[in-house]
């Protein structure tokens, strides 16, 4: 399982990453060995986010999800997204981690359709 994190700190995403396997990675090249939380920084400039779009191109068959911390903040990283792979978490720290969790849970398959833990 490979996700893409976009605005979301380091340090709000360890605790997951290490609870579940996933490793904390900053490139792309690394989603080739699978089961990577990638961390992106808000792109700033046009220049940025066409590469960005170009690299969600080249691996969009090893992405299973992408989360980003805000509507707002994440127009250009939806735009390149696959239908049904976009996620918004809120940016509440409180709230932040258990929207991961149920995304990361959701995309291992480990939570139903009706929100309900399937192994607890």
């Amino acid at each position: 399982m490979n996700i893409i994190l976009y605005g979301i700190a380091e340090e709000t995403v360890r605790p997951l990453a290490e609870r579940y396997g996933l490793r904390l990675c900053h490139s792309f090249e690394e989603l080739l060995h699978g089961d990577r939380l990638l961390l992106q920084a808000p792109l700033d400039t046009c220049r940025q986010q066409l590469a960005f779009f170009e690299r969600m191109t080249d691996f969009e068959e090893r992405i299973d999800a992408v989360v980003a911390v805000s509507a707002e903040a994440a127009g250009a990283v939806r735009y390149c997204s696959q239908p049904g792979k976009f996620f918004t978490v809120g940016g509440d720290p409180e709230h932040l981690q258990y929207e991961l969790e149920r995304i990361l849970k959701t995309q291992a398959g480990r939570l139903c359709a009706h929100g309900y833990d399937e192994i607890r």
